[in-house]
């Protein structure tokens, strides 16, 4: 998991850190979320195509949540690797499960009466041939000094291998981002689901990892 550690960690922070107003992390996925998306004749047409929100049959008092996601590619800028949407609109279909509930604003689920954020969908990316399957340990760059490292460890989700990152970051208040990355050995998924509670609730961790649970690629 070499190359999906090293670019997931550009990705976590800039999304994470960038969305409080901290120094954002200059790389080509910042120019994907600030330029429109140019889709194909296939590719689907609107927010409601991408993102189709339907009961849940399985879960009692949960949604199912259908996505058309664009597929990304690991590329160089300059000399660091960054990702890139794919130029022919390469479409990969997933499902993932949630609270009924949570709201979904495009890729951010929010929660409760003032609609605060639990939790944020990242960008599904091609995997490398070849990649090692070696765990990296996490390193947050020094300029970060606001953010701390929880922990990190392996995880196993049915036919989906990847990891778990927990890390605090310190803005206006303290928060708890929990990252999940899985790949079926082809394409990898990435989610990060938000805890505000300084002490590690065992009813909140058991219902991220449900979540998280009831992914799949719908290939």
């Amino acid at each position: 998991m070499r190359n999906i550690l090293s670019v997931a960690i550009i990705i976590i922070l800039l999304t994470l850190v960038g969305g409080c107003q901290s120094k954002p992390i200059y790389n080509s996925y910042a120019l994907i979320n600030s330029s429109p998306l140019n889709p194909s004749n296939t590719a689907p047409s609107s927010i409601e195509e991408r993102y189709a929100i339907s009961d849940s049959d399985a879960i009692d008092g949960w949604d199912e949540l259908k996505v058309k996601a664009f597929l990304n590619e690991m590329t160089y800028y300059k000399d660091r690797k960054v990702l890139s949407q794919m130029t022919e609109d390469r479409i990969v279909d997933y499902t993932i499960e949630f609270p009924d509930s949570w709201t979904l604003s495009y890729t951010v689920f929010n929660k409760g009466n003032n609609q605060k954020k639990a939790g944020e969908l990242f960008p599904v990316f091609l995997l490398e041939p070849n990649d090692e399957s070696e765990f990296l340990e996490f390193k947050i760059p020094e300029e970060y000094t606001e953010n701390e490292l929880v922990s990190e460890e392996k995880i196993t989700f049915g036919e989906y291998t990847g990891y778990k990152i927990i890390l605090k970051l310190t803005t206006s208040e303290a928060w708890y981002p929990h990252t999940y990355y899985l790949t079926d050995g082809t394409y990898v998924f990435g989610i990060s689901l938000y805890s505000y509670s300084e002490i590690r609730d065992k009813s909140e961790q058991k219902l991220f990892d449900y979540i998280v649970s009831t992914f799949r690629f719908n290939t």
